[in-house]
């Protein structure tokens, strides 16, 4: 895999981190500085709606990137079944801690291959 790609992985494996604390810190403006969901004209105050967005394109993010490594996972040919299973279940029950995880330990440090280690050797 390309270290662009693995780059790519990466950022999209981090984001839902940064939409959730988007989330998290607009929320909180919203009830301390506007004093709840509703402005002055009876609508939804504009820092209510970015919260929520930032929550849908967190969880939707999340979804996929849980969805692509768990394809990842099954696909590789570098993990024997009992590796497999573990790491389908940390990525699954950890959600976007499990795929931060997963993303460092066994796509951006690829272990590498037998051919390419005798290459060097």
């Amino acid at each position: 895999m390309s270290k662009s790609k693995k780059i790519l992985i990466g950022v999209l494996s981090i984001l839902p981190v940064i939409f959730f604390a988007l989330y998290f810190f607009s929320f909180i403006s919203m009830m301390f500085f506007e004093r709840g969901p509703v402005n002055q004209d009876g609508g939804p105050a504009i820092s209510f709606l970015i919260s929520i967005l930032m929550a849908i394109i967190g969880t939707i993010l999340t979804l996929v990137m849980t969805i692509y490594h768990v394809i990842y996972i099954s696909k590789s040919t570098t993990m024997n079944s009992s590796d497999k299973l573990v790491w389908i279940l940390v990525v699954v029950l950890l959600n976007w801690i499990g795929d931060i995880i997963f993303w460092y330990v066994k796509i951006w440090k690829e272990p590498k291959s037998d051919a390419e280690k005798s290459s060097f050797q």
